[in-house]
């Protein structure tokens, strides 16, 4: 049997700051992409979680995404849900979210038999069993690198392959937006990643799905079409100068002799970095207001 293995689709009514296309029919291009390579390999689609960017959406989103399934109704899709699909990121509140919408109306399914392999679908917040062959699992996974400081170590993909594949085939894992791949004999690891660019420190990442075979335990990372040029950095190079230039400011208040009173403060400032006399008269019309 093969499977599409997929994560973090991040379904979403607003765009990114970091995008300057269309990003609402972007994210549909994408999808439609995921699943017309799942029907042409007569492939399962695995999502491991984070389907949505937000547990609730708006009507239209809802209406659209299902729309687009029943275009590929010959396409069995499963998944879980993941942490940004859950209210509170609680699984109690699963029946409020827009996941829980598409799980009722059966176009996303649960299921856990596919032929012959049994399949853990482990929705965010739930002990894994430890029952089937194939590993559904939404949890920060980090490989060789912590994707942030302070990164729990019970995330180290390592740790967590050496622990389970002895008990499982293959695991499909999200949450993190890297892509990486773990194996050995007996099992293999996939973090496959997010299928949209979302911020713009991913403006040279590849989307990409990985078509698994589970007759032989092979893959192949298939790669998405992106359209160059539509994710810009212009707003962190923004937000860095206001960084660096509250930093000076606050430097140099650090460097003038400072009392309790602010006027005296901000005459001291104002006399001790040569302010022009046009910017200082400014800085008292605003303080008598």
């Amino acid at each position: 049997m093969k499977y599409i293995l997929t994560a973090d689709w991040h379904i979403r009514d607003t765009t990114p700051r970091c995008r300057t296309d269309n990003y609402w029919m972007k994210q549909w291009n994408k999808i439609n992409q995921v699943l017309q390579i799942a029907q042409e390999e007569d492939a399962v689609v695995l999502i491991a979680g984070d389907v949505f960017d937000k547990p609730r959406v708006s009507n239209q989103t809802i209406e659209k995404f299902m729309s687009v399934l029943r275009t590929y109704s010959d396409v069995l899709v499963l998944a879980i849900a993941g942490n940004h699909d859950l209210p509170g990121h609680n699984l109690d509140n699963l029946h409020r979210s827009a996941i829980g919408i598409m799980f009722q109306s059966g176009l996303i399914g649960t299921q856990s038999t596919v032929f012959n392999n049994i399949i853990d679908l482990v929705h965010f917040g739930e002990e894994i069993p430890n029952e089937g062959n194939i590993l559904v699992y939404h949890e920060l996974m980090w490989y060789k690198k912590r994707p942030f400081p302070g990164a729990p170590e019970t995330g180290n993909a390592k740790t967590f392959f050496k622990k389970h594949k002895k008990n499982y085939d293959l695991i499909l894992t999200g949450d993190n937006h890297q892509q990486f791949e773990l194996y050995d004999d007996d099992c293999l690891m996939i973090n496959p990643g997010p299928i949209m660019r979302m911020s713009a420190d991913q403006w040279d990442f590849k989307p990409a799905v990985y078509l698994y075979d589970s007759e032989d335990g092979s893959f192949d990372i298939i790669e998405l079409e992106v359209q160059d040029g539509v994710v810009q950095r212009d707003h962190i190079e923004e937000k860095k100068d206001k960084e660096n230039r509250s930093k000076a400011f606050i430097k140099r208040m650090k460097d003038t002799d400072m009392e309790m009173d602010f006027v005296q403060n901000m005459s001291n400032y104002i006399a001790a970095n040569k302010i022009n006399k046009k910017t200082e008269d400014i800085i008292w019309e605003v303080i008598d207001d």
